[in-house]
């Protein structure tokens, strides 16, 4: 297990692993997930809804699901190998905090993503909270070298309706530390 993924364990039991079932819940058709890393919302998801899934990871994890349609492809979310409008639903978990450029990333989910089709998402953002936002600027250049890039300052949803992407549905928990939703693409 690597650092980040030990830092995290407390959190994905305490609330994460239960909204990653929550948003599953919405994912059909065809379907991308962006930085699937260890497969942590595969287990959720409801094979019934899914006609096939395109997993995209920066690096190859060794992870085989005999149970889903999945085809592994190495890349960046910067740069989405794959045609404009083309999948049903796209989710992203804890992934847009470690994205090199996270406005492209954005622009790039929305273009791959039909319209009308569903964005799930789930993020640890910035808090709302003064003090917990301070505690966050402070702790992030220190938390950004030993978690590989990944940053506690960032606010995502708030570039989402720039890039066409409404939210529906959006929540948050642990003290605002995490936001978590459904958005839909319009045209």
């Amino acid at each position: 297990m690597n650092i980040y993924d030990g830092m995290m364990y407390p959190l994905e039991k305490k609330w994460l692993a239960e909204k990653r079932e929550w948003l599953m819940r919405y994912v059909k058709g065809e379907v991308l997930e962006i930085g699937y890393g260890t497969g942590s919302n595969f287990k959720f998801m409801n094979t019934d809804a899914i006609h096939h899934i395109t997993a995209l990871d920066t690096s190859e994890n060794d992870i085989v699901r005999n149970d889903l349609p999945i085809h592994f492809v190495t890349g960046s979310v910067e740069a989405l190998p794959f045609e404009n409008d083309f999948f049903d639903t796209v989710i992203e978990t804890l992934v847009l905090c470690s994205v090199n450029e996270l406005e492209r990333s954005i622009s790039e989910i929305a273009r791959v993503l039909k319209p009308g089709g569903t964005f799930v998402y789930m993020d640890h953002v910035l808090p709302n909270d003064a003090g917990l936002a301070k505690a966050f600027k402070v702790v992030n250049p220190l938390w950004s070298k030993i978690a590989n890039g990944c940053q506690l300052v960032r606010t995502p949803k708030s570039l989402f309706e720039r890039y066409n992407l409404k939210i529906v549905e959006g929540h948050s928990v642990g003290k605002g530390i995490f936001d978590y939703g459904i958005a839909i693409k319009f045209a």
